[in-house]
C-alpha cells in the first residue's frame, strides 16, 4: 500500500493490451457493494452492471476486468477466503456503510476535517482512514 505515500494511487488498469480508467471514488465503491449485496438482481446482471459501473464498459479478457477490480476493491491486497473466525465460518463485516453512514461521515468531518458529500476521494484513500477510524474507536 505505498501508493498511499507516493500518490501513485491507481486511476486506470491495462487489460489486454488497453488501458481502462476507473472510477476510483469512493461512491463507486458504495455502489459496487450495493450491486452486490442486492437479492433482485442475478449473478450475471451484478457482474455487468458492477463492470460498466467500474470501467465505463465491459472490458476483454473478461476475467483479466474482474480480477483487477477485485485488486482495486481489496485496495492492492488480495482478500482472504475466509476470515479468520476459529470455525473457519465467514465473521459478520464491523461496519456497514448503509447502517454506519451517520458515523462514518461524522467521524471523517471531525477527526480528518474531510467532508465526504463535498470531496471526492480515491477508495483506497477511504480504506485506509476507516481501518484508522476502527482501530482508535472513534
Amino acid at each position: 500500500m505505498k501508493e498511499l505515500l507516493t500518490g501513485n494511487l491507481p486511476v486506470s488498469f491495462l487489460i489486454g493490451g488497453r488501458e481502462y480508467h476507473i472510477s476510483s471514488d469512493f461512491r463507486a465503491m458504495l455502489r459496487l457493494e450495493e450491486i452486490f449485496s442486492s437479492e433482485e438482481l442475478t449473478d450475471e446482471e451484478k457482474a455487468e452492471r458492477a463492470l460498466k459501473l467500474f470501467y465505463g464498459c465491459i472490458p476483454e479478457p473478461l476475467e483479466e476486468a474482474v480480477d483487477r477490480l477485485c485488486y482495486f476493491w481489496g485496495c492492492g491486497r488480495q482478500e482472504k477466503k475466509e476470515r479468520a473466525g476459529g470455525n473457519g465460518a465467514a465473521q459478520p463485516p464491523i461496519y456497514s456503510f448503509a447502517h454506519d453512514a451517520g458515523l462514518i461521515y461524522g467521524a471523517f468531518l471531525t477527526q480528518y476535517g474531510i467532508d465526504l458529500s463535498r470531496k471526492s476521494l480515491h477508495w483506497w484513500q477511504l480504506w485506509r482512514c476507516l481501518k484508522l477510524w476502527r482501530r482508535t474507536g472513534c
